[in-house]
């Protein structure tokens, strides 16, 4: 199942909003028929930075609920610095 989540911010350093699916014809089909693409809201979810390299990923979709630590995977040093 793909998910998409247009996060808005609340207050500093925390984004939440609406958890969706869509579904309609192949993105590949000929015509491609817009009118038939049908969205769905399934939940929400909830951003919540700590700093430049960590976040808190909480989530509520179709009745479960979950919460994940995220971690910016650092590809070359320094990294992130928040100012």
């Amino acid at each position: 199942m793909w998910l998409a989540f247009v996060a808005n911010r609340t207050s500093p350093g925390v984004y939440a909003g609406d958890v969706f699916t869509t579904s309609g014809p192949a993105f590949d089909a000929v015509p491609f028929n817009s009118a038939n693409v049908v969205e769905a809201t399934v939940g929400t979810a909830t951003l919540s930075f700590v700093d430049g390299n960590n976040a808190a990923f909480a989530y509520s979709v179709n009745g479960v609920s979950q919460s994940k630590a995220i971690t910016r995977q650092v590809f070359a040093s320094p990294g992130t610095v928040c100012h």
